[in-house]
């Protein structure tokens, strides 16, 4: 469920250049990030390469929620652990 609502997160900035193509507007919808990030100081302009800032972005998020699911995992299965011990020892 967690990486189901991340990954729709991370895609919500795609809203406007997907209403974009459908049901074109005469002027352009505005593009705003999910998460306000400067890359100026890289020397990239965010407005210029929207779909790169963008992509970064998503594999970003989608790479921090698999550590975060996969270290959920791991404390878990370490409790399970623990308690089996103190049940078979107590």
């Amino acid at each position: 469920f967690m990486f189901a609502a991340g990954s729709a997160f991370f895609l919500l900035p795609l809203q406007p250049v997907v209403l974009d193509f459908l049901i074109p507007l005469n002027q352009s919808r505005v593009r705003q990030p999910a998460v306000n990030v400067d890359y100026s100081i890289y020397g990239i302009p965010g407005d210029e390469h929207y779909y790169l800032t963008l992509m970064h972005g998503v594999l970003i998020g989608l790479v921090a929620g698999l550590v975060l699911t996969s270290v959920d995992s791991f404390v878990g299965i370490g409790v399970g652990h623990c308690c089996g011990l103190f049940r078979a020892t107590g």
